[in-house]
């Protein structure tokens, strides 16, 4: 039973490091693109949030759906495995 929490929770973990790092990883890229051409923080980071901000409005509900959608069919995959598993040790 443990495993199968734990199975549950992994994918839950999975579908918000996605989620964000979506977001957060193009964001950074141009921070640092943006950074390291002007040595301008300040104009770095305007950058890097404008960066999330359009990607949000871009793609933020049909990324959030794909992610779910992925992460819901890998758990369910991997969930179902395990319980499957068990039953077979107990008929055993």
């Amino acid at each position: 039973m443990r495993k199968i929490i734990w199975k549950i929770i992994k994918f839950i973990l999975l579908f918000v490091v996605l989620y964000f790092g979506f977001f957060i990883i193009p964001s950074t890229i141009v921070a640092f693109k943006v950074g390291f051409q002007t040595h301008d923080a300040d104009l770095a980071g305007q950058c890097a949030a404008q960066t999330g901000e359009m990607m949000g409005e871009k793609y933020g509900a049909s990324a959030f759906w794909i992610i779910l959608i992925l992460c819901i069919v890998l758990g369910g995959v991997d969930v179902y495995k395990e319980i499957n598993r068990i039953k077979g040790e107990k008929e055993k």
